[in-house]
């Protein structure tokens, strides 16, 4: 919804009619298949989603696509980040609904952060069914397995430490 209001906002700014944008919030896949052969009104279909629902969009759609495909969604936690907001914050981003394309993958912390709070943020996530990869601070504080060049998939984190930012 922010985004569509964003791109309103901007629309109404070059004078532009605000209607050429529209949001579809009925999420049904009956819904997305009779959008997807509305050429006469459609010019083009950007889907979010998972990834059976961008599959379906370019297998059947007869609008053009421009193609999302999965990502890698990451999350920076800076040393200077309060773990009262970080701790929800990641715990949601990986327990709400960890098949879409907001879900992150890959969680990089300072190691100013993770000197702090790490090892606490790390068995809050464990205990919420998520598994991790991490890198040596990581393994040593946690006893998980390096393993940083994984294919993430659901309810799985890459985990890196850096001073670098």
């Amino acid at each position: 919804m922010a985004l569509v209001t964003s791109i309103h906002q901007a629309l109404k700014r070059v004078q532009f009619p605000q209607n050429a944008v529209l949001l579809i919030e009925d999420t049904s896949h009956e819904t997305a298949k009779t959008l997807f052969n509305l050429t006469e009104y459609l010019d083009l279909l950007i889907p979010r989603g998972g990834k059976d629902l961008i599959d379906l969009v370019v297998r059947e759609a007869s609008v053009p696509v421009i193609e999302t495909r999965a990502g890698n969604c990451h999350v920076f936690v800076d040393a200077t980040a309060k773990y009262d907001i970080v701790r929800p914050f990641v715990l949601n981003a990986n327990t709400q609904r960890p098949s879409i394309c907001n879900a992150i993958e890959s969680l990089l912390i300072h190691d100013e952060f993770f000197n702090n709070y790490g090892k606490e943020l790390l068995e809050t996530v464990s205990i919420a069914g998520v598994k991790f990869y991490g890198d040596e601070k990581v393994c040593k504080a946690f006893l998980v397995k390096i393993k940083f060049n994984h294919n993430c998939s659901n309810n799985v984190n890459l985990i890196k430490i850096t001073s670098l930012f």
